[in-house]
């Protein structure tokens, strides 16, 4: 069956851009970069094959390798299962396996990127960052725009200075932790952050010269159960507001937009957590770790919205400027283990959450362990919020 010429296939392909939800990532470059030659007569169905839609990606490579009524058959309905009504007739909790995909593949090649694109966009957005702060902070001078360091945007100088005057026995501890919450009190989104595309996490991660990303889902594969740790990645959110989740397992590291563990413990260090909250730079060393779960990001993302307000799910943080470790947003209560988590962007989200209880945070280390004072109520935004609170809903990154 010729792929260009055919009034049929014309009209099949027709009904799968009518049919897919309107805004969804654009792939054409994915495509392009694959085929190259033998992209344009397939021009009008490469807006849709894209990694960050595996369903349709992987059904348009096997329509291009083998065309016949079959493999377009296998193309419409994935269409069909992304447009607005297949999402809807999904079952709620029925979640999406990733496919396979080819991990011989470059990122740089399925994304269709060249290190000197990727390299113009990040600078540009770091430069879009820098002047977000200095909007926050009132800075108009050019020169001291261009100086920012964007990671100090996260300190906090009055809550350092608390840190260090509990530390050198200043103030009591009560004393501390009365004035770190007010300083810095409970907070939850209240809402599921936008999801990221899988091209925004692999243009947000720094790429050493000839070195490969491991995007799941793009070119690499975890397989469901697997024991991983997964943390926020922070020099992507420092400098581009993207909370990439960067996941270790045993082959090594690989990054992702959204991330779904089981039988999940909180791992952190009390003695690192709270050298950064007296102002010492940060360095990675708290992750949650779990069986990983094989699912699509778009349907962990709509699993999230789903769960964010029941009783089981109770929404987490990890902010070591202000906390030990991972803690419940609601009570400051630090967290041991959960049944499951969902994580999306700088969301974390936990079933059938397990604390800490007092004793088990006693020993040598005790007084390192921060918590929050009793009595505190929670406050919830839904959007917006400063710089300090962390809250990067409303950023838009420049295209490439």
């Amino acid at each position: 069956m010729a792929i260009d010429g055919d009034s049929a296939l014309e009209n099949v392909l027709n009904l799968i851009q009518s049919s897919v939800q309107t805004g969804l990532t654009k792939g054409e470059e994915v495509l392009q970069g694959v085929l190259g030659p033998a992209y344009e007569p397939i021009k009008g169905l490469a807006q849709f094959i894209t990694p960050d839609i595996p369903a349709i990606y992987e059904a348009g490579k096997q329509l291009v390798k083998e065309p016949s009524p079959s493999t377009l058959t296998a193309v419409a309905m994935a269409g069909a299962l992304e447009s607005p009504m297949g999402k809807a007739i999904k079952p709620i909790g029925k979640l999406r396996s990733i496919p396979k995909v080819k991990e011989s593949v470059t990122a740089n090649k399925a994304f269709n990127i060249t290190p000197e694109q990727k390299e113009v966009w990040r600078e540009e957005n770091l430069q879009a960052t820098k002047e977000k702060v200095a909007k926050e902070l009132g800075i108009t001078d050019p020169k001291e725009i261009k100086n920012i360091n964007v990671r100090d945007r996260h300190r906090n100088p009055e809550l350092e200075e608390v840190t260090r005057k509990f530390d050198e026995g200043e103030i009591t501890r009560k004393e501390f932790l009365d004035l770190k919450d007010e300083i810095k009190p409970l907070r939850a989104y209240g809402t599921v952050p936008v999801l990221r595309s899988l091209k925004d996490v692999f243009l947000s991660l720094r790429q050493g010269k000839g070195k490969d990303l491991s995007i799941i889902g793009v070119n690499k594969n975890i397989k469901p159960n697997t024991v991983v740790e997964s943390r926020f990645d922070i020099d992507a959110y420092s400098k581009y507001d993207n909370y990439v989740a960067s996941v270790k397992e045993p082959s090594g590291m690989s990054y992702t937009n959204a991330v779904y563990l089981k039988d999940v413990n909180f791992v952190f260090n009390p003695e690192k957590a709270f050298n950064i909250a007296k102002g010492k730079p940060k360095s990675p060393f708290a992750t949650i770790k779990g069986k990983w779960q094989n699912a699509e990001p778009e349907d962990i993302h709509q699993f999230a919205k789903e769960k964010i307000n029941l009783e089981d799910w109770t929404e987490v943080g990890f902010d070591p400027a202000s906390h030990t470790g991972f803690y419940n947003r609601t009570n400051g209560e630090l967290l041991k283990s959960a049944e499951e988590v969902i994580q999306v962007g700088p969301m974390i989200l936990a079933k059938k959450v397990k604390r800490f209880e007092p004793e088990e945070l006693a020993g040598p280390r005790k007084d390192k362990v921060i918590t929050s004072s009793t009595g505190k109520k929670m406050n919830v935004y839904k959007k917006g919020g400063s710089i300090v609170e962390r809250n990067p809903y409303n950023y838009t990154p420049r295209t490439i």
